[in-house]
């Protein structure tokens, strides 16, 4: 997504799996351990809802849109 400062941002979703207790809070915890700063992304978004797909079965990120 384009940004007027930083020029693009990525903005993750992220599915978690059934009965998974995976917070935004513990993905960039992780994230920090292996990433420098600049690498962990500004915001995160952690769903349990399945993402939506293209008629091949790929994921469909038209239809997820920007946070």
């Amino acid at each position: 997504m384009p940004d007027e400062f930083a020029g693009h941002l990525l903005h993750p979703l992220v599915r978690r799996v059934d009965g998974s207790t995976l917070t935004s809070l513990v993905l960039r915890t992780h994230c920090a351990e292996l990433s420098p700063r600049s690498g962990i992304p500004s915001s995160l978004v952690v769903t349990s809802d399945p993402l939506p797909c293209t008629t091949s079965g790929k994921v469909d990120r038209r239809r997820i849109g920007s946070p």
